[in-house]
């Protein structure tokens, strides 16, 4: 038997008109950065056999809002790809 807690969505917590502007004011660049870092996020678990809260996706954008990246970051996905 599988027995799962219910998390608490973390979604409601997101701005994402604040996300947007923090990437420049861009809804591509926000979608770039947030999907970028969350293959980082969901990287880095798998690494160190940590257990994220949640969806990377949704803690990359709650990253972005708080201001942790911004459109800066895109250099670094035009350097991945």
């Amino acid at each position: 038997m599988n027995i799962t807690t219910p998390t608490k969505s973390r979604t409601e917590l997101l701005d994402n008109q604040k996300c947007i502007d923090n990437a420049g004011g861009n809804q591509f660049n926000m979608i770039l950065i947030a999907s970028v870092r969350a293959r980082e996020i969901s990287k880095i678990s798998k690494e160190k056999g940590n257990l994220i809260f949640g969806s990377p996706i949704v803690s990359a954008m709650l990253e972005l809002q708080n201001s942790m990246y911004d459109k800066k970051y895109l250099n670094k996905v035009k350097k991945t790809y």
